[in-house]
């Protein structure tokens, strides 16, 4: 199982060369590339209007340079916002050159949340949110088919103000997302299993990572794996102030039969805690964890 990891940070921190040197001498195989992030440089973003050569010069670039470092593009993730922008005409043409984006660097899969109502909090709104979604991702699968790209289902959560925490929302509970695969068919969709997500919202839906999992089975085709204190959407690594339960989740992994990489959506909040001088060893430790989880994965696969 190749060890990939979130892409974000470390390029916009030390630019796309030196982190995907640092990523290549970490001992990763692959990038979970990170589209949203250049919102914040227009220059270099899909999101402000790059025109179809200028997608193909910058996004062809990345890929030679990933190449260069053996890395591959496992999977990418597209812009994100709330509920007003993502229902826009211009965040529908953002979402369109993200899948082109992907199919540019050699991707097969992106991550695209789904649109979350403000009102829809534990079960409220369900049907309405549920309905909004599959319009939703129904105008993005020609342009799926085109570039032969799949969309991620993920976990999502919202805010509950009244108490002061993460609450469910559309797509928390697995069944939901199979449900909307079940609309939707698996051509063109698959499970994005965000375990972070799931260890939050599974206080108040009794979910687990591991049993998620087990449940998505083969739809499951590419994970964000990070960890939280079961409260904040941390995006920390393993043994680093997190809750979740690792070794179960790996093994759940193994027992499906996994086939896609052990992808580490862990973010700036974790790295940023060590200077640029412990850059490469904070790296350099998240792929060992890779490999130890993967590890426990292969030992629980029944078809080895």
């Amino acid at each position: 199982m190749d060890i990939s990891i979130f892409s974000g940070w470390h390029e916009e921190h030390f630019g796309t060369e030196r982190a995907f040197e640092m990523f290549s001498k970490a001992g990763f195989k692959a990038l979970d590339y990170t589209l949203d992030e250049w919102n914040k440089a227009p220059k270099n973003s899909f999101y402000y209007g790059f025109s179809d050569s200028e997608m193909r010069s910058y996004y062809l670039g990345v890929k030679a340079t990933a190449d260069r470092f053996g890395l591959r593009i496992g999977q990418t993730h597209s812009v994100y916002g709330p509920f007003d922008a993502t229902m826009s005409e211009e965040f529908f043409e953002a979402q369109k050159k993200n899948i082109y984006a992907t199919h540019l660097l050699g991707c097969k899969y992106t991550v695209i949340h789904p649109p979350i109502m403000p009102e829809r909090k534990y079960d409220a709104f369900e049907k309405e949110n549920f309905d909004i979604c599959i319009k939703y991702y129904s105008r993005l699968k020609p342009y799926l088919k085109e570039y032969g790209v799949k969309i991620g289902l993920e976990p999502m959560w919202n805010e509950d103000a009244n108490y002061g925490k993460i609450c469910p929302t559309i797509f928390s509970r697995p069944e939901e997302i199979l449900r909307c695969l079940d609309v939707m068919g698996d051509e063109c969709f698959c499970v994005c299993l965000d375990f972070g997500h799931i260890n939050i919202t599974g206080r108040d839906t009794s979910d687990t990572v591991w049993d998620a999992i087990e449940k998505f089975g083969d739809t499951l085709e590419i994970i964000h794996a990070h960890d939280t204190d079961g409260f904040r959407d941390n995006h920390t690594a393993p043994f680093f102030g997190g809750n979740l339960n690792w070794e179960k989740s790996a093994a759940a992994l193994g027992r499906i039969g996994y086939k896609g990489t052990f992808n580490f959506e862990v973010c700036g909040g974790f790295f940023e805690k060590f200077p640029d001088g412990l850059a490469q060893s904070a790296l350099d430790f998240l792929c060992g964890c890779g490999k130890y989880y993967a590890g426990i994965a292969d030992e629980n696969r029944k078809d080895k």
